[in-house]
């Protein structure tokens, strides 16, 4: 990977985005546009569009967020894709914009942009119909997330980058800015020589995580300041997640703790109670490792890669009504549930009112509201996207990343992303995670394979354990 000081500003030239899949043949989405450097530059930018293998399946609302034109319609069923011009790592996605990570720490954003919030200037772009480079970030990014209509960017320094809604402070207290409390574009958070490893996004407010596992926040109902978190000054915290008015933490010992409208979630009280102290949430019978919140709805992955939930099933999105069919029981909203028949887990999302998981085989499976397809008919069945493109586009990546699904091959999914009425689900070889337990044979076996694929492209190669 490139270093920060060696990325630098990029140019104001327009870049292609992305070639857009419909009924199987690919295409590009417009006219073809050229730079306008000299022949050398050309070449060395499309050499590096022919090498990317990342491809976008986006479903939903027909918005701009999918990044497919907003004419034509995609849904679980029937996935449509996009090839992005970039090596994309990972995506994640706001409640009406998403933004993509590629492996030389660029980002790039589709989706409204009202607020900035796909940092672009919202007076020159209210909208963004197809994933663009965000060409004006001068610094190497390797973490992004998106809350309600905020952006926040973690640099390879262990700065933050906010962009987008800061109304509420879920910003912070904003570097070079005259106000704090309006739409940013691109500023630095003053972080009061913290530095930070890992960014999560709530509705309205912000948790960071730094290097010494402490967990900071702003935002609604924290302040505008990045302030420590009470009550969590001497627990180590590893990972965390957020709703609507409500978080959760969780240590690296596999705990979870929360604050916020959580009686809701987790007590199943039916009035609001915020809890403006720390609460240890009990319950979970393995260690967790990460969670992932909609609106008021939460998912959890332990250790084995089962599934914990809590709060409100509307829609189906927590996928309770297949435990209640299958097994006869009686479950309450607002109640921490282990789910008996999710194995494998490796990543949960949620979005407004539906949910998707992934587990380690590579399958995508989405459940919940599917008002605007972004998931199929709230039916009890999660059901796995089919992620299947042509042979011929199939052969170019990694064996690895074949999966075979009811007897038909299909690509294995890296990274998946849920916003407010929209799911995309990314297949790319660039994301390098190797799952495995603490057996060391395994761990070897597993690494071999994946270094024995030799078309894939190695960066950041994350190992990671479960029990």
């Amino acid at each position: 990977m490139q270093s920060s000081s060696t990325l630098g500003k990029r140019s104001n030239r327009e870049y292609p985005s992305s070639r857009f899949n419909n009924n199987g043949d690919n295409r590009d989405s417009g006219s073809d546009r050229q730079f306008n450097d000299n022949k050398k530059k050309q070449k060395m930018f499309t050499d590096n569009c022919e090498s990317s293998k990342s491809i976008i399946f986006s479903m939903g609302e027909q918005s701009p967020q999918r990044g497919i034109p907003t004419t034509v319609t995609s849904s679980p069923l029937d996935p449509k894709y996009i090839q992005p011009n970039f090596k994309i790592k990972k995506i994640t996605m706001g409640y009406t914009h998403t933004i993509m990570l590629t492996t030389d720490g660029r980002v790039l954003s589709c989706g409204q942009n009202s607020n900035c919030q796909c940092g672009h200037p919202s007076n020159l772009h209210s909208s963004i119909d197809s994933p663009t480079l965000i060409e004006s970030l001068d610094e190497e990014i390797i973490s992004v997330r998106c809350g309600y209509y905020f952006t926040v960017l973690l640099t390879r320094n262990g700065e933050i980058i906010g962009t987008g809604d800061n109304s509420h402070g879920q910003l912070g207290e904003v570097l070079n800015s005259n106000s704090n409390y309006s739409a940013v574009l691109l500023k630095k958070t003053n972080l009061r020589s913290k530095k930070i490893k890992s960014v999560h996004c709530g509705y309205y407010h912000t948790i960071l995580i730094d290097v010494n596992k402490k967990a900071f926040s702003m935002g609604q109902g924290f302040g505008n300041s990045c302030t420590m978190v009470r009550g969590l000054e001497n627990v180590n915290i590893v990972s965390a997640c957020a709703g609507y008015d409500f978080s959760f933490f969780i240590s690296e010992n596999g705990e979870v703790y929360g604050c916020g409208e959580i009686d809701q979630m987790v007590n199943g009280a039916s009035s609001h109670s915020s809890r403006r102290s720390i609460t240890k949430i009990m319950g979970f019978g393995d260690p967790i490792v990460s969670g992932a919140c909609g609106y008021y709805h939460a998912l959890f992955v332990s250790a084995s890669g089962g599934v914990y939930s809590c709060g409100r099933d509307q829609y189906n999105c927590l996928c309770r009504s297949k435990e209640v069919e299958e097994e006869g029981k009686v479950i309450k909203d607002g109640v921490l549930l282990k789910h008996s028949y999710f194995k494998d887990i490796v990543q949960a999302e949620c979005g407004g009112y539906h949910s998707m998981l992934l587990d380690k085989f590579g399958r995508a499976l989405v459940f919940g509201h599917s008002g605007f397809q972004q998931s199929v008919n709230d039916n009890l069945q999660p059901f796995i996207i089919p992620t299947v493109c042509s042979d011929k586009l199939m052969e170019t990546f990694p064996k690895s990343m074949i999966i075979d699904v009811n007897g038909k091959k299909q690509l294995g999914v890296s990274c998946i992303a849920c916003g407010g009425w929209g799911s995309i689900v990314l297949c790319s070889p660039y994301t390098n995670d190797v799952f495995s337990t603490k057996n060391q044979m395994e761990m070897f076996e597993k690494l071999s394979f994946f270094l024995s694929d030799n078309q894939h492209h190695l960066f950041d190669l994350n190992i990671i354990v479960r029990e």
